[in-house]
């Protein structure tokens, strides 16, 4: 199993719209985010979204470049304890990517990294952390960070020319 565990795309500010949908930024990045994967040939199998809209219009993004299933997971809201989708992973067999909020994701990467303090990393919106298991821990092996992203996509389409 490999995981990818990314915060939602960037969001319009509440005072614009209080169920805070993706920005056109946010829709960029999510769309960047998918090219990426394809580049780099890493297909999901199942997407996981914590319901809240942000997270779901992220999901969907990148499942309707995949075909792949989508679904809602209750324990990975901004707030929630991590050591649900620990477990989730560790029995998961499918590639997986799970669409999460701050400061949940800040939290389990910690948690992975097996440390208390958070922020060890500054996750920034739809750059992705990729984990692997072997069934008994979580590992962390590596973020790419929107910027890494951006420039990996341009190197692509530069030999693609």
């Amino acid at each position: 199993m490999e995981a990818i565990i990314i915060q939602h795309g960037e969001a319009v500010d509440s005072s614009v719209n209080q169920e805070r949908p993706l920005s056109q930024k946010g829709r960029n990045q999510c769309n960047k985010f998918a090219e990426f994967l394809h580049i780099i040939n890493w297909k999901p199998d199942i997407i996981l979204h914590s319901g809240i809209l942000r997270a779901y219009e992220s999901a969907a993004i990148v499942a309707e470049k995949f075909d792949c299933q989508v679904a809602i997971s209750n324990s990975i809201n901004p707030k929630d304890n991590p050591d649900a989708i620990i477990q989730y992973l560790l029995q998961e067999k499918r590639n997986i990517i799970v669409v999460t909020h701050k400061p949940f994701i800040d939290v389990l990467i910690a948690r992975v990294l097996s440390t208390s303090q958070t922020g060890i990393m500054t996750i920034t919106n739809a750059s992705p952390v990729f984990l692997s298991s072997d069934g008994d821990m979580l590992y962390c092996k590596a973020y790419i960070p929107e910027t890494m992203i951006d420039a990996i996509i341009r190197s692509f389409s530069n030999r693609q020319s």
